[in-house]
């Protein structure tokens, strides 16, 4: 549990997962209705495996239509 301040001193309790979301808990968030916007966010999420703030870095100049390659500047693993 993570307490959150809310106004005045209040706080709530926010519950975290501790574990990573397995494939029907992913499938149903993507059936899910939603905007589009939020959608391809979660899809890239979950085919990249970048984290939200990485993918949140990302600007329209990473993407290359050619090669469907998405390149997120600012990661902290490197892989080779």
């Amino acid at each position: 549990m993570l307490e959150e301040n809310v106004n005045q001193g209040q706080t709530r309790s926010i519950k975290l997962l501790s574990r990573g979301m397995n494939k029907d808990e992913v499938e149903k968030l993507l059936t899910a209705p939603m905007p589009d916007r939020e959608r391809a966010f979660y899809r890239a999420i979950y085919d990249t495996f970048y984290r939200a703030n990485e993918l949140l870095q990302c600007n329209i100049d990473d993407y290359n239509k050619e090669t469907g390659e998405l390149i997120a500047l600012h990661t902290k693993n490197v892989f080779v």
